[in-house]
């Protein structure tokens, strides 16, 4: 009876314990998720002086994250020494950036490593790194010879080789550089006995399947492919404990718990937990007390396209074996089309593209249009990079050939970089004791901060309702006027704010004068100008890459002889195609940035247009102006005004900052000097954008007459980096002596929406003088996390 009740009170024990275990993955799941990145550049190879132009991606588990406003990168030379520390405003868990790779720079490579505060609360070795080409005719020419060593390593499924227990043992070969290479080996035991022969299988890796026996070693002789000869010990067998094997068959992961015969009761009682995008998906208890073999299946229809993780737990909770699989259901994409509408290869000619998403759900990609004679690194993608390369450790050659077909070849081939490569987004040892992560960076919720501290200057206490205005003035003297609230204790804060490169912040106090006198202010810099590492250590890289180069030295002939030629006066004169602006665009151009620039909507020239100037406020002038804008004026005093446009309260924005309909109705008509109205989805919104916005910007210095005191004290503040906008010559109109057009990339926009109201996006871009032939890349990603990656050529 007393050994009864012991054996139930340690059941009810172990049950406890695996409640709690699952309720801590589950906190894990909605608090902790963890972060992937993808970022999007228009071209593999770039010259010096040229543009880099990207989109980032970031996904939290398999849907777009909701963790993070900010995106960092960081760029390195050569030497791994820093260049330049950018950042950039997240919209939607996407951000768009850019770098301009220096005039005289002389190396063969740019580095860069992209990432959030989140990521930074987690495994650092995470985090996104990317190496850049860079073209120099140097780099054209062969490279020198150089010694490469070989290194097979061999990763037994589960974790460890068992005596008395046949397991899959997979191996990889590679070169000093880490690409994988061919080779052939023989596999002998302790006294040199044939025991099986290898080669890859796959891109230097393979497996066999070997029982190991009790004392005996192995060792693998092999030689590689350029000769040289080599002999590698295998993992040395453990005695006493258990194996862990798995495959996908049909729509189940099958698995096999296996154990030896002599084992402690530790383990003839153990645990499985499959995950997938840090949930668990799968729990089984598994009694191995009267049998040595364990077999069942995990069904994985319905899972999202992704890497599942099955940890096998001895009695006590503590992990003994781990394999990793890979599920693809083509669940992970959706299909954008591309539809051809007007297509011309000359020179300067005007193309055409509708880019179509026949779904409701909010679409957001980015576009490169390029020349598609340079060279084109398709390896990788933002499919295999944000479902596979980004949760795997170590390097993979080519992840972009696991996605090309379903063929049970590429299965199994990809089953091998599961099997000889780790996964370790876990620390099971904190969750088995209940631990939450060490979070050092809180999940982000606003853009930009304004805020600090008042020292009253000897004063007993700041006086109650006191306001601070403030004067934020760019670097084109546009100015956007603020005000906050001063706490009694000195302190304020303005959130939501963004704003780019560096402001010069006027500021005065309101109610009590004297404290512009004698009081002081300290403020916060708005956004971190720290880098993660001022150095890096830089991966190993070959010489550089001379087919790559080569492919792109024609063309870069080419392009310097035309500069040359024209420089010379050896061009014929050549009729360039102009549009001369509108007074919207002009205004466009001098008022909007960043997000808020493009005519996807509604423009208002308010400052010539002489009837806006009778409109009693902005919402009165609109009403008459926008189809479908709905405007509820209401008579109670301290009542605001209500929106409704396309189903929605469009977002409203006062100088691209984010305001409301309180304080947009009390601006005076002839102080504005530009409305927009953008369609949704809009992306310069801290949400989703669903319903559109509208933008109203107030008149700058030359503009109307206006003067800030100079008595106001000031101090500077960084924002974000700040960013140009895509070039895009309009030829329509002849004009003559046009400079000779030597663009490669001939489109990028980072931000190409769909959603139920607008399904299609027109493209239209011209020629260069030096591009014969197209290549268009699409990637993106939806509402629901589910990914596209579209590339094609258009030629004669």
């Amino acid at each position: 009876m007393k050994q009864i009740c012991i054996l139930l009170l340690l059941s009810v024990c172990l049950l406890g314990r695996a409640q709690q275990i699952d309720s801590m993955l589950a906190i894990y799941k909605n608090q902790f998720q963890q972060e992937k990145l993808h970022l999007h550049l228009d071209k593999t190879v770039y010259n010096s002086g040229e543009t880099i132009w990207m989109k980032a991606y970031l996904l939290a588990g398999k849907n777009p994250s909701r963790y993070s406003k900010t995106l960092f990168i960081d760029w390195y030379d050569d030497t791994g020494s820093l260049l330049k520390h950018t950042s950039q405003p997240v919209f939607d868990a996407t951000a768009r950036s850019q770098f301009e790779v220096p005039q005289n720079y002389k190396g063969q490579a740019l580095h860069l490593k992209a990432y959030t505060k989140w990521m930074l609360n987690f495994d650092t070795s995470f985090i996104y790194s990317k190496t850049i080409k860079i073209y120099s005719k140097k780099n054209v020419s062969k490279p020198a010879a150089t010694t490469v060593t070989s290194t097979l390593h061999f990763f037994p499924e589960g974790g460890d080789l068992i005596n008395g227990l046949q397991s899959k043992l997979a191996y990889l070969a590679t070169n000093a550089l880490g690409k994988p290479i061919q080779f052939r080996g023989a596999i002998v035991n302790g006294k040199n006995e044939l025991i099986d022969s290898i080669v890859p299988l796959h891109d230097g890796m393979g497996y066999l399947l070997l029982q190991p026996e009790l004392q005996d070693n192995y060792t693998c002789n092999w030689i590689d492919e350029l000769g040289n000869n080599y002999s590698t010990r295998l993992p040395v067998a453990k005695s006493n404990s258990s194996i862990l094997s798995a495959q996908i068959i049909k729509d189940k992961i099958v698995y096999a718990v296996s154990r030896s015969a002599s084992v402690t009761d530790n383990l003839k009682s153990l645990h499985l937990i499959a995950t997938q995008h840090q949930q668990e998906i799968y729990n089984a208890a598994l009694n191995l007390s009267n049998k040595k073999t364990v077999v069942a299946s995990i069904p994985v229809d319905s899972l999202p396209t992704g890497i599942v993780q099955l940890t096998l737990f001895d009695n006590n909770w503590l992990p003994i074996a781990e394999r990793i699989v890979f599920v693809n259901n083509n669940l992970h994409q959706f299909f954008p089309t591309i539809t051809t509408v007007k297509k011309e290869l000359g020179k300067r000619a005007k193309n055409s593209f509708e880019i179509t998403v026949n779904d409701s759900l909010l679409s957001n990609m980015s576009v490169a249009i390029t020349d598609a004679s340079l060279a084109k690194d398709s390896s990788s993608h933002i499919i295999s990079e944000l479902l596979l390369t980004d949760d795997i450790k170590g390097y993979i050659n080519n992840p972009a050939f696991y996605f090309l077909n379903n063929e049970d070849s590429t299965r199994n081939y990809l089953d091998l970089v599961m099997l000889t490569h780790g996964w370790r987004r876990y620390n099971w040892n904190n969750i088995v004791s209940l631990k939450k992560p060490n979070i050092i960076n809180e999940k982000e919720t606003d853009y930009l901060q304004i805020k600090g501290k008042v020292f009253s200057g000897g004063q007993a206490s700041i006086k109650p309702n006191e306001v601070l205005s403030l004067i934020l003035q760019s670097k084109d003297s546009s100015k956007q006027y603020l005000a906050t609230q001063v706490k009694q204790n000195g302190t304020f804060e303005l959130k939501q704010l963004i704003f780019y490169d560096t402001i010069k912040l006027f500021h005065q106090f309101n109610a009590d004068k004297k404290l512009n006198d004698i009081g002081a202010v300290s403020f916060q810099n708005p956004i971190s100008q720290t880098p993660l590492f001022k150095n890096i250590q830089l991966p190993k890289t070959s010489d550089a890459d001379t087919i790559v180069f080569a492919s792109n030295d024609s063309i870069n002939q080419l392009i310097e002889r035309l500069k040359k030629e024209a420089k010379n006066g050896l061009l014929k004169e050549v009729i360039v195609n102009s549009k001369v602006k509108t007074s919207k665009e002009i205004l466009d151009d001098k008022y909007a940035s960043s997000l808020f620039k493009g005519n996807n909507g509604f423009a208002f020239d308010v400052l010539n247009d002489e009837t806006a100037k009778g409109s009693l406020d902005v919402f009165h002038y609109l009403q008459s102006q926008v189809p479908g804008l709905t405007i509820s004026h209401s008579l109670e005093p301290g009542d605001t005004t209500a929106l409704t446009w396309r189903e929605g309260s469009p977002e409203i924005f006062l100088n691209e900052m984010p305001s409301d309909a309180y304080d947009i109705q009390h601006i005076q008509m002839t102080d504005i000097a530009y409305i927009k109205v953008f369609r949704p989805p809009f992306m310069g919104s801290s949400g989703a954008g669903a319903s559109g916005a509208i933008v109203i910007y107030t008149r700058k210095p030359d503009d109307i007459k206006y003067n800030t005191a100079s008595t106001l004290k000031s101090v500077l503040l960084f924002g974000y980096t700040a960013y140009k906008e895509f070039y895009q010559p309009d030829y329509f109109a002849p004009q003559l002596n046009s400079p000779v057009d030597t663009r490669t990339t001939l489109y990028w926009n980072p931000f190409v929406l769909t959603d139920k109201n607008s399904k299609t996006f027109k493209v239209d871009f011209y020629n260069s003088d030096v591009v014969k032939k197209f290549r268009i890349v699409i990637e993106g990603m939806n509402a629901l996390g589910q990914l596209t990656h579209i590339e094609k050529v258009i030629d004669k």
